[in-house]
């Protein structure tokens, strides 16, 4: 059988651009994700004297928080993936992570703010009754106002003193602000006069109590992978890069009371600050 002769077809092709939709990556997300509030943290200068400054405690004011103040910004909706929960072998113990991948539309919810991101920003869900329960055991502070280690939503049942003593919400005490303000009777401060003491006279802190509450759980920004992600749009006859949304690294509230570091400076999930509060003295713990 004869061999047919090849045949070539020469075409020109148009030259076109591939645009990036970000608008279609926005609605993606807000399609899929969940509703969060957005706290804008930034370093709390209260009480320093100098920029290395590290010394705790600082006068406790309203929006401050574990050496940060929180400002809240707005509402916007963040896809949550790759969630992660797992126990690491530590000198004190197993401790607990849990750790989320949420990528973040350009804009917030109902404006057009541009959404930025920085480590130690904080999240909550847009949910008042998204609530955990905790119980703690605390010192009471003779300011007559307890701060426990989450800002508390309702407490359930009564606080207990370590002599047994009861103490009912609206007739002993109030949630204001997230924390314990007592308007009544008040635990009784515990006398140390053990042969331990340096002055020989003993020292007085407050009494241990005992509660259990509920709070609306949150997220600290750890790691942000995806800090300056761009792609490049058509705006009429040009091409420009615009800033895509951005990706963090986002993980609970618990981890950072499990893992304490004292460093100012520290950048990375795994050095969340948190100085710790003096446990003894006549103010207790605070």
């Amino acid at each position: 059988m004869a061999k047919q002769p090849d045949n070539h077809i020469y075409t020109d092709l148009p030259q076109v651009d591939v645009a990036f939709d970000l608008e279609a990556f926005n609605e993606a997300i807000r399609s899929q994700g969940v509703k969060l509030i957005h706290f804008r943290a930034m370093r709390c200068p209260v009480g320093m004297t100098d920029l290395d400054d590290n010394r705790r405690p600082h006068p406790h004011h309203e929006s401050c928080f574990n050496g940060f103040i929180y400002e809240r910004v707005d509402c916007i909706t963040g896809l949550m993936t790759g969630n992660n929960k797992k126990k690491s072998m530590e000198d004190v113990g197993f401790v607990d992570f849990s750790s989320v991948q949420s990528t973040f539309p350009q804009t917030y919810d109902d404006s057009d703010q541009n959404f930025i991101v920085a480590p130690f920003d904080r999240f909550y869900l847009n949910e008042k009754s998204a609530n955990v329960v905790m119980w703690q055991l605390f010192k009471h502070h003779e300011t007559g106002i307890d701060r426990l280690k989450y800002p508390v939503e309702c407490v359930q049942g009564p606080i207990i003193d370590s002599r047994g003593e009861r103490y009912e919400e609206d007739v002993d005490f109030q949630v204001q602000l997230g924390q314990i303000k007592w308007i009544g009777r008040r635990p009784a401060p515990e006398i140390d006069t053990g042969p331990g003491m340096s002055n020989g006279f003993g020292t007085d802190h407050g009494a241990v109590c005992s509660i259990r509450y509920t709070y609306r759980p949150y997220w600290y920004v750890g790691t942000i992978p995806h800090e300056l992600r761009f792609g490049q749009v058509q705006d009429g006859f040009d091409r420009k890069a615009v800033r895509a949304p951005q990706m963090c690294t986002l993980h609970r509230e618990y981890v950072t009371q499990n893992v304490e570091k004292e460093s100012p400076s520290a950048n990375t999930s795994e050095e969340l600050r948190k100085v710790v509060a003096p446990m003894y003295g006549g103010f207790g713990s605070k």
